[in-house]
């Protein structure tokens, strides 16, 4: 892998006072940021969200809420967030409320930028971008310039595994230090060298042709880390081969551990599309 990622190391690298830090977690920097906003308050969450993340809200002595993803034919991306309906909840919630966005499995939310132009003019809601899954195809610098905080997650199945979080505040911030362009470098080059072992691995098994025929969203795709799947477009033996390998992986039926029911527009996505990973993994594999 790359020579330079020992900069991600939070001891290998100074923090820059309330722009960049370094942290064990996302789920802890979130519970932080929602304490510094409140003693409580109302939080709008991904209904996909992990269970995790849910945890920090109730953490922070915050209340969780959860809005919806549009419908696989309305939407331009694997769950995409009904802006129009997050809207609504949020004219309806008291002030302070905080709002977590976040770019699903990899893949960069159209209308995310939109959203974040229209709330950054109230000044009592404060919305935060975890990019743990989508950082490092294309340049999100835009979003994070409007948003109180980004995330990223370096734990578990990440494009980068170094462990723990980093918690970039850039709102209105410009031009951005040299060290924050250093990072978005190593997230690129992560990025590009992930997206090679995955042809790779691809041009392998011959199955290259086949993937990139059922491919979903590709346009939109930031991270490597997970390739959306038309399911029903792929072979037999395709599918086969791809659980054999541990390629790939369903979309969790119940996101939230069976804490809240996921709208019906969350289960047409399960039916229909399925996550390849961009290399195989052993816990997937049959």
């Amino acid at each position: 892998m790359i020579s330079d990622r020992n900069i991600l190391h939070r001891n290998k690298i100074m923090p820059i006072k309330n722009i960049m830090s370094y942290g064990g977690s996302v789920r802890d920097f979130f519970r932080e940021d929602l304490h510094a906003v409140a003693p409580q308050g109302y939080c709008l969450m991904p209904e996909w969200i992990c269970h995790s993340m849910i945890e920090s809200v109730y953490a922070a002595n915050w209340q969780p809420l959860f809005y919806p993803v549009l419908p696989p034919e309305q939407a331009s991306m694997i769950l995409q967030a009904d802006i129009q309906v997050m809207m609504k909840m949020l004219s309806d919630l008291p002030q302070p409320c905080a709002v977590l966005l976040a770019h699903p499995l990899g893949y960069i939310d159209p209308g995310c930028m939109e959203f974040l132009r229209k709330t950054q003019k109230i000044c009592n809601i404060h919305v935060f971008l975890d990019l743990s899954q989508g950082y490092g195809r294309k340049n999100c610098l835009p979003e994070i310039l409007h948003a109180h905080a980004t995330y990223y997650s370096f734990n578990g199945n990440k494009l980068i595994r170094t462990g723990g979080a980093l918690r970039l505040c850039l709102t209105d911030r410009e031009p951005i230090p040299l060290s924050v362009r250093n990072i978005f470098t190593v997230f690129y080059t992560a990025a590009d060298e992930t997206f090679s072992a995955l042809t790779d691995g691809l041009k392998s098994h011959a199955i290259e042709e086949e993937i990139r025929n059922a491919s979903l969203y590709a346009p939109q795709q930031s991270s490597p880390y997970r390739t959306v799947l038309n399911w029903e477009k792929c072979s037999s033996s395709l599918q086969t081969l791809l659980k054999r390998q541990g390629w790939v992986q369903p979309l969790l039926a119940e996101p939230g551990q069976g804490k809240r029911p996921p709208s019906s527009n969350y289960h047409q996505w399960c039916k229909n599309v399925m996550l390849m990973f961009s290399s195989p993994r052993v816990e997937w594999s049959l």
